[in-house]
């Protein structure tokens, strides 16, 4: 008499005859009367035992089962309907060798990410999560096979010699290899280093860098070269600004017409000025520029990721952050670390929790985007800042701060003071015994 085999959801799988078998999913079901079924049970569990490992999958397979895919390594479960065969385990490797599977996970070695397939299809997988630019510095070393004529250029190597050269790299988060920069002890030129995945950097280098040299009396450009110094990826390198072009008046210009950067000299030099839009007329010589600044070099969101510089040069003459205050303060209020917010305005004579002073105007702004003035203003606590003083100071008087709330004092006995009180001292001389704003050097004892 036959009998029905069902599923866990009561659905029918198999109908076994009288002294027949039925294979499912990879095993056996044996029917009644059937000769020799105790090798064929054995098998069936062995076959259970190991997933059905095979390289290919099992026949007739049944939601939920599972199956060792012996040639990539990987366990399998079957997905409903014609669904397909969705790996469990996270694929490694360049490429995906798996039939694409709706949710399957793949970790590409390119470009360092995990994706997941997300429509079933073989170009359906998306990163599982994005990843921005990286960058990074590293020393690489590059065989010469020519090196400039001169000895201040050369500095002393030869052909066939191994330099070394710092590369700064970013990467993108599809894998791709952009040098901004490369910094070299010496005027050479190496060879092509071809297309292989461990050398994408000496390429992008080999690629994108071309300089003039002189070898044998003879100057020719080429790519591949690099001079002594600092070599840098573009004559242009801006990241605040598009190099699309900037909108004034409603006329658009490009952005060489305002950030300009030496022209290639031999040494690379940097013989000319970084320009605002404002200081004057697009097309005409940075160098004979001048004006006052009235635009932003960068923007909200618009970041520089590095500035680079010997000098810095600011009108306004504190270091300034932003905390968050418990109450909104007017510029030249003194505060201290204390209250139920990060600062609040000073009430003490001689507090020894004094911090700084709310500036007006900061020559230096840190943690710029935690908030607003209004919640989180800017404490001065280095430099020069107006600061609010009752009473009379001398110059070069100590600063500490008084009774009146927000408001700094002369210390009248430097012999008998705490200096963890002082703010600063006084660059000025002040009569009055009003509160007045005066300029002070906060964090001078």
């Amino acid at each position: 008499m036959p009998y029905t085999v069902s599923n866990t959801r009561g659905s029918t799988v198999a109908t076994v005859q009288d002294g027949t078998t039925v294979a499912v999913g990879g095993v056996t079901l044996i029917g009644k009367n059937f000769t020799g079924y105790g090798d064929i049970i054995a098998e069936d569990f062995v076959k259970l035992l190991e997933n059905n490992a095979n390289t290919t999958a099992p026949a007739d397979p049944q939601e939920g089962q599972l199956w060792w895919d012996t040639t990539n390594q990987s366990l399998k479960t079957r997905l409903s309907g014609t669904n397909g065969w969705l790996p469990l385990t996270v694929h490694v490797g360049a490429t995906y060798p798996h039939a694409a599977t709706k949710g399957s996970l793949w970790y590409n070695t390119d470009t360092k990410q995990l994706n997941v397939n997300t429509d079933g299809s073989a170009t359906g997988y998306k990163q599982f999560s994005t990843a921005s630019d990286k960058s990074f510095s590293q020393v690489l070393t590059l065989a010469a096979t020519h090196v400039d004529d001169a000895a201040a250029n050369n500095n002393g190597y030869v052909v066939s010699d191994n330099i070394e050269v710092i590369a700064e790299v970013v990467q993108a988060k599809n894998g791709d290899i952009e040098v901004t920069r490369v910094v070299s002890p010496c005027h050479f030129r190496f060879a092509d280093p071809g297309s292989g995945a461990n050398v994408k950097i000496e390429k992008a280098i080999f690629d994108g860098y071309t300089a003039a040299i002189t070898v044998s009396s003879s100057t020719s450009t080429q790519t591949g070269t690099l001079i002594h110094g600092v070599n840098t990826w573009d004559s242009l390198q801006s990241e605040g600004v598009s190099a699309d072009g900037l909108v004034i008046g409603g006329t658009t210009y490009a952005a060489t017409d305002f950030l300009r950067l030496s022209k290639n000299t031999g040494q690379h030099e940097i013989n000319t000025k970084i320009v605002p839009p404002s200081h004057g007329t697009p097309g005409q010589a940075a160098t004979t520029q001048q004006g006052t600044a009235t635009i932003d070099l960068g923007g909200d969101g618009r970041f520089f990721r590095n500035v680079y510089a010997m000098s810095m040069i600011a009108q306004y003459g504190d270091i300034a952050e932003r905390y968050e205050a418990d109450d909104e303060y007017d510029f030249g209020t003194v505060v201290s670390l204390a209250g139920e917010k990060e600062v609040t305005q000073t009430t003490e004579f001689k507090d020894t929790k004094v911090f700084g002073v709310v500036s007006q105007k900061p020559g230096l702004k840190l943690n710029a985007l935690a908030g607003d003035d209004a919640t989180h203003p800017y404490i001065a606590y280095q430099g020069r800042v107006l600061t609010k003083v009752i009473g009379p100071v001398s110059k070069g008087d100590r600063i500490v701060s008084s009774s009146t709330p927000g408001v700094a004092q002369l210390v009248e006995d430097e012999n008998n003071v705490d200096y963890r009180a002082v703010i600063g001292r006084s660059l000025v001389d002040k009569t009055s015994e009003e509160v007045e704003i005066i300029p002070i050097a906060i964090g001078v004892k």
